[in-house]
C-alpha cells in the first residue's frame, strides 16, 4: 500500500510558511496524527464531507496559496486546515512534511506540521500537480472521507507503485468495501464511488457509509460532493456496466474506472477494512 521508498538518498522537504490568522484555529487532534503516522503502511480516516465539500484546493505547487482560505478566521479556515492536513497525507511521503505557523486571536503563534504518509505526488512540493496527482491525491482524499468523523483502520490498493500491499497486510485487511475517484481540484470538484454489493453489511458495520448504497443506510451521509454510482463491476450479459473496467487478480482493485460510459477513465484507489472483532 505504502511505507515504500526509492533506493538512493531521499530529500526531506519541509516548507515552512508563516500564516497570520485573527481567531483559534484547527489543530490536528493527537490521536488521529498518531493514527495517520503510527503504521505507515495503512492509513486512517475520519475527514468529514463539510471540509471535503469546502472546495478550496488547487493545483498549485504546495504552499499556503494551495488551499485559498487557509488563512481564513472562522469555519471556512478550520475546514480548510484539516482538508489540507489530509491532501498533504494523501501527497507526500512520509519523510516529508507541510509545516506553517498561524497565530490565534491572542496573538499567540503555534508551529503546526502535517506529515506526509501516501506519498501518491511527492512531487507537489516542487510543482503543481499534474493530472494524474490531481486524479491520485483525489481519490485517496475521498477515501478517507466519514460520514460519521470516527476513524477507521483502511488498507488502499491500487495501480500505483506507492500503493504497493505487503502480503500480511493483505490478510489483516480482507474486506474489500469500494474504489473511490475523481477530482477535486477542478473548479467543479467531483468525487465518485462505488461499491461491493457482497460487503455492503460490512461496511456499514464498520462506520463506513460513503460509497454505499442508500438501501442499506438509515439516513443519507454527509459525505460532501461524493456520487455513489453502484456497483464497481457488474455483468449484464456479456457487457459490463459497471465504473470500473477491470480487478487486479491478485490484490483485488478495481481499476480504468469512468463516471460514466464513453468519458476517459481515471486514477483510483479500493479501500479494504479489517475483519470486525
Amino acid at each position: 500500500m505504502t511505507g515504500s521508498t526509492s533506493s538512493g538518498i531521499i530529500r526531506r522537504h519541509v516548507l515552512a510558511i508563516l500564516v497570520g490568522l485573527t481567531s483559534a484555529g484547527c489543530a490536528p487532534e493527537e490521536s488521529e496524527l498518531t493514527a495517520m503516522t503510527q503504521e505507515p503502511a495503512l492509513t486512517a480516516n475520519s475527514l468529514t464531507g463539510d471540509a471535503l465539500r469546502a472546495n478550496t484546493l488547487t493545483a498549485d505547487t504546495l504552499s499556503t496559496n494551495t488551499v485559498s482560505a487557509l488563512g481564513d478566521p472562522g469555519t471556512a479556515g478550520a475546514l480548510a486546515r484539516k482538508l489540507l492536513r489530509y491532501a498533504v497525507g494523501c501527497a507526500l511521503r512520509s519523510d516529508q512534511s507541510f509545516a506553517f505557523t498561524w497565530m490565534d486571536a491572542t496573538g499567540v503563534e503555534h508551529a503546526q506540521a502535517y506529515p506526509g504518509q501516501m506519498g501518491l505526488a511527492p512531487d507537489w512540493v516542487t510543482q503543481p500537480l499534474d493530472t494524474a496527482g490531481r486524479q491520485w491525491v483525489s481519490a485517496c482524499i475521498a477515501a478517507r472521507v466519514n460520514a460519521f468523523g470516527v476513524t477507521v483502520p483502511l488498507s488502499m490498493r491500487g495501480a500505483h507503485p506507492a500503493l504497493a500491499t505487503t502480503p500480511d497486510e493483505a490478510a489483516a485487511y480482507p474486506t474489500r468495501e469500494a474504489t473511490f475517484f475523481g477530482d477535486l481540484f477542478s473548479a467543479t470538484p467531483a468525487a465518485y464511488a462505488c461499491y461491493d454489493s457482497t460487503t455492503t453489511e460490512l461496511a456499514v458495520l464498520h462506520d463506513r457509509v460513503c460509497a454505499q448504497p442508500t438501501s442499506a443506510l438509515v439516513a443519507p451521509p454527509d459525505c460532501g460532493p461524493i456520487q455513489v454510482l453502484g456497483q464497481c463491476f457488474e455483468l449484464l450479459g456479456q457487457l459490463d456496466v459497471g465504473p470500473c473496467a477491470s480487478e487486479h487478480a491478485g490484490l483485488r482493485y478495481f481499476y480504468d474506472c469512468a463516471p460514466s460510459p464513453g468519458a476517459g477513465s481515471m486514477a483510483s484507489v479500493t479501500t479494504f477494512l479489517a475483519e470486525l472483532p
